[in-house]
């Protein structure tokens, strides 16, 4: 997990979010809730700015969150809760 942070960190902050959050509505029936839960990880150490709507994220994200994951909603409330009103 650690070279997957060091990676991370080498992209801009708008791909940072694009490529954890593809993992969230990838629709790939592989194992999504490991893969997931390490992006949901990843969000939560990162903290990459998010620059969509909720509305738009939650829209992308319905059909294919795990409920189970539970970093996702950790990270969408502390990286929502700095934006200003």
């Amino acid at each position: 997990m650690h070279q997957l942070r060091l990676k991370l960190q080498a992209l801009d902050r708008n791909e940072r979010f694009d490529a954890l959050l593809s993992v969230i509505t990838n629709d790939v029936d592989f194992d999504k809730y490991a893969d997931q839960e390490v992006a949901g990880r990843l969000l939560v150490d990162v903290m990459p700015e998010c620059y969509q709507s909720l509305e738009a994220i939650l829209e992308g994200i319905a059909k294919t969150w795990n409920a189970s994951v539970e970093q996702w909603p950790i990270y969408l409330g502390r990286v929502l809760a700095m934006r200003p009103l």
